[in-house]
């Protein structure tokens, strides 16, 4: 497991990025990376998305088959458990059936959790297009039927017999048809932190409340709170984490998370953090990448604040996927809020 000072798994964030800079490495050797399937386990099928140099790469979130291969660490399946551990224990018995996912990437969550018996619907929203239909392919691949709808004013997803969606939308502004509906709200990879203004933040949780049924529960994962308050990001600190993921006998991928002297503004509380990929063969470099991803460092007292302002209480800080590790825990390297709009 990383440790908690390094971030955790909350720094890998998608959605929303403000790119401030993007440095390009190309050269014109074409490679492809396999796509993974839910668990993490790769799939048969070759993905229409597999990453060719034909295309300049801009940003790494618009090339999701890549993404996703660089993020393979995360544990869906204990995660997606954990979602349902999680709303059991707070539900007050109620049946989990209408689920809603924030800035869902590649829809992993959503795609287990559809796949779930009971769970009549599932919607995905994300502001990327590439991810939409890169997650709409990977559920199909998997046997599943999806349908993803057009970007319209609303945003609002069409009666499916499916009960996964997709959905293309901004997590501030959503406005979906069943308001008041949704059993739980969920948001993973720290994608909240790429809401940098306190009106996106509130206007997140206000439409966050507006869905959600009484009762109904919203699950936002975060940086763990003494990542902010242990120095490191004001001296420039905030550690550099380095992983491969193997693409055959001589390829891999290559990400550096963070550099030295990342940027980190104190009033506004905005981690300018560096971002690189690279796929390498041997000793060459086929494709390289490097960005500027800002996100928001949230403390506990703001998440409290903004729940309280927009209707809904925090009940429980989860510092792991585990009922049973709170922030103090020593296991505990990252925030997990369970918030509840009251009955």
């Amino acid at each position: 497991m990383l440790s908690r000072q390094a971030g955790g798994l909350i720094c890998r964030n998608r959605l929303v990025i403000d790119v401030r800079t993007c440095r390009i490495i190309y050269n014109h050797s074409s490679t492809s990376v396999k796509a993974h399937a839910e668990g993490n386990a790769a799939t048969s099928t070759s993905s229409p998305f597999q990453y060719t140099l034909s295309k300049e790469p801009k940003t790494l979130y618009d090339h999701p088959e890549l993404y996703e291969m660089a993020f393979s660490y995360r544990d869906i399946k204990k995660e997606v458990s954990f979602l349902r551990d999680v709303y059991s224990k707070h539900s007050e018995g109620s049946l989990l059936q209408n689920v809603l996912e924030l800035g869902c990437g590649p829809a992993l969550h959503s795609s287990g959790l559809a796949r779930t018996p009971g769970i009549s619907r599932v919607v995905a929203l994300d502001i990327n297009d590439e991810m939409l239909k890169y997650a709409q392919w990977r559920y199909e691949q998997a046997g599943g039927k999806i349908s993803l709808p057009k970007p319209k004013k609303g945003f609002a997803p069409p009666a499916l017999s499916s009960p996964l969606s997709l959905v293309q939308g901004d997590m501030s502004t959503f406005d979906l048809k069943g308001k008041g509906s949704f059993d739980m709200i969920m948001c993973w990879l720290g994608t909240f932190s790429h809401l940098l203004e306190n009106d996106q933040a509130s206007q997140c949780f206000q439409r966050v409340a507006e869905h959600l049924r009484p009762g109904g529960l919203l699950i936002l994962e975060l940086a763990h709170p003494g990542d902010l308050f242990d120095g490191t990001y004001i001296i420039g600190d905030g550690g550099k984490e380095v992983w491969e993921v193997p693409l055959g006998e001589t390829r891999k991928l290559l990400v550096e998370w963070g550099a030295e002297f990342d940027n980190f503004d104190p009033v506004t509380q905005i981690l300018h953090r560096t971002v690189s990929v690279n796929i390498l063969n041997g000793d060459s470099v086929e494709l390289g990448m490097e960005e500027v991803v800002m996100q928001r460092q949230y403390t506990v007292q703001e998440i409290k604040f903004l729940a309280q302002g927009n209707g809904l209480q925090l009940l429980e800080l989860y510092g792991e996927t585990d009922l049973g590790v709170d922030l103090s825990h020593e296991e505990a390297y990252r925030m997990i809020a369970v918030l509840k709009k009251p009955s």
